[in-house]
């Protein structure tokens, strides 16, 4: 079907997750004996955080109180490289074992998910790219630290590659995890600005899987409640970051936002966000933020219906608009962006694969007045 032509009125779609979810305060001590069925070796990739959320003590008494042997990486980027997977492909071949154990946020899960796939397969990185080439990943358990990337209930990972600079995802049924468990606490020591660009970050993957040419009426269950729950919980916890109620909804709505796109995929909102995060180290879900507007006024034009209920339950954009500009105020967010710049990534973007899921038309001229309209709100320096 052409992606700009209009879906059939029957229901009809294909709906596909494989990974068990254990939600709730103290999942991993209530239900974690279940990943005793991956084997008696793990890995654990993390980050620095996880030490002071308290889940990776978790995780280590858990295994310990199971006698399951365990190794640790701590090395992580916020844009997980080609190089970095590598380093730490090399100490899991050296550990051999039986399953891998993410805890972080979206930059560690999408980590694993590429480890889990180099591991045991004699590929390159770029090779991730081709999913002809593998056939086999370790098992993965995922423990979201963030509430934003949904990466613990999605076959996506997103990588840099050290060459390019340029940020990409592959997909592949067999990264979904096998067990995630989400414990809204690991979430509470999160900073402002991450509780921003998290909650931004999940609330782009539920509107743009509604704006999704792919989006069915049962992507669109997941995406519609995660919509409402950002839109009421996301101001709330930057009142009072230690409400557990919130940050548990936000945990949820996150979930949701990426079993929405697990199965819809995002739009060129994602690809043309992923320059702002590499190049400009902006965090991703503040990339896709800054240029939701200018991007849905393109896509209004042609397709009015569909954007309204994307950002359901706001009344327009201009109403989505004053939401998003009240969370960012928050951070001062300012941006200097060459005119070279934005023309190359607009070159680059005119043929991003997200395109096809994207309704409207998106050329080059089309993509590089969306990085003017947003350097008009919140660019500074020389633009020209």
């Amino acid at each position: 079907m052409p992606r700009n032509s209009k879906r059939s009125e029957r229901m009809k779609f294909h709906h596909f997750i494989p990974t068990e979810i254990f939600f709730g305060e103290k999942a991993l001590d209530e239900d974690g004996e279940i990943v005793g069925i991956l084997g008696k070796r793990a890995f654990i990739i993390t980050g620095r955080s996880s030490s002071k959320n308290g889940s990776l003590n978790d995780v280590l008494n858990l295994l310990n109180r199971m006698k399951i042997e365990h190794d640790v990486s701590h090395d992580m980027e916020e844009n997980p490289s080609f190089s970095l997977v590598v380093r730490i492909t090399d100490k899991v071949k050296r550990f051999k074992p039986d399953f891998l154990i993410g805890i972080g946020g979206g930059s560690v899960l999408d980590s694993m998910k590429a480890v889990a796939v180099l591991s045991v397969n004699d590929i390159d990185p770029i090779d991730l790219y081709d999913q002809g080439r593998y056939s086999k990943a370790l098992p993965m358990v995922a423990i979201p630290t963030t509430a934003g990337t949904g990466s613990e209930v999605t076959e996506y990972s997103v990588l840099t590659n050290d060459e390019t600079r340029m940020k990409g995802g592959f997909k592949s049924n067999l990264i979904f995890p096998r067990y995630s468990f989400l414990d809204p606490r690991y979430t509470l020591t999160m900073s402002m600005e991450l509780t921003i660009a998290t909650g931004l970050d999940a609330l782009s993957h539920s509107v743009e899987s509604i704006l999704s040419t792919r989006s069915s009426e049962m992507s669109e269950i997941f995406a519609l409640r995660a919509n409402e729950l950002i839109f009421q919980n996301l101001p709330k916890v930057l009142k009072n970051p230690d409400d557990l109620e919130c940050r548990s909804k936000m945990l949820f709505a996150s979930m949701l936002a990426g079993m929405a796109i697990a199965q819809t995929g995002t739009t060129i909102i994602h690809a043309l966000g992923y320059p702002l995060s590499t190049f400009k180290n902006l965090k991703h879900g503040l990339a896709n933020s800054v240029l939701m507007i200018p991007t849905l006024r393109r896509i209004e034009k042609s397709h009015p219906n569909r954007v309204a209920k994307a950002i359901t339950p706001m009344k327009d954009v201009d109403d989505f608009e004053i939401f998003l500009k009240d969370m960012l105020s928050n951070l001062n967010l300012r941006m200097n962006l060459k005119r070279e710049e934005m023309e190359e990534w607009a070159r680059i973007g005119s043929k991003a694969k997200h395109l096809k899921s994207t309704p409207g038309d998106f050329g080059y001229e089309e993509i590089l007045n969306i990085y003017e309209e947003m350097m008009k709100e919140y660019g500074e320096g020389d633009k020209r």
